[in-house]
């Protein structure tokens, strides 16, 4: 009989977290409590899987790059006659460019929808001005809302950014013109 001993096993966290938050009552309660501030906004039987693979190809001028990018879990859940896209980060270490990872996985998503949207209008023939057809949307069609939360398991303090601002080196008299972006944040540790 042969027998082996194993010394350490092999656990990766995050495929722990990502398993464990695929769970949809797991799932609402997460944002429940951490985004929503305990209000019941979100119902496990109301949510479904969406795809984790926001990779897209950009083309600026002559200029092509691939961007890909894979959120841990991502679910879809209906408002209304519509839906909304919530995705979770697992993080372990602090990573000082989250929000700007944050920022191109939404940026992604909406890309991917916004050509597909383009792409079905163009193909119906549904585009009735000029500027629909410069956009490939119509007046009235409108993007699906994306809402990401880092949840950041590590034993360290989170010393890094919580907002694009935050990684911004620019004077306060032009702040006020600039987009900022805020990072869904939720510390274990503190939680």
């Amino acid at each position: 009989m042969i027998t082996s001993k194993i010394d350490k096993n092999d656990l990766k966290p995050d495929t722990i977290l990502r398993n464990f938050w695929k769970d949809n009552a797991r799932f609402a309660d997460l944002f429940n409590g951490a985004v929503f501030g305990g209000e019941q906004i979100l119902h496990a039987e109301d949510l479904s899987d969406a795809d984790t693979d926001v990779s897209e190809t950009v083309q600026i001028g002559d200029y092509t790059e691939t961007l890909e990018r894979v959120v841990d879990v991502v679910k879809k859940s209906a408002f209304g006659a519509d839906f909304i896209l919530f995705g979770i980060e697992n993080q372990k270490k602090v990573h000082y460019a989250m929000p700007l990872r944050h920022i191109i996985s939404e940026i992604l998503s909406y890309l991917h929808e916004y050509r597909a949207i383009s792409a079905e209008n163009r193909k119906n023939k549904t585009l009735e001005t000029g500027d629909e057809y410069l956009s490939g949307l119509k007046k009235t069609d409108r993007l699906h809302g994306v809402v990401t939360l880092c949840v950041y398991y590590g034993e360290d303090d989170w010393d890094g950014p919580r907002s694009l601002m935050d990684m911004l080196n620019v004077p306060d008299k032009l702040r006020p013109f600039m987009s900022d972006y805020k990072l869904n944040l939720l510390e274990v540790k503190e939680s």
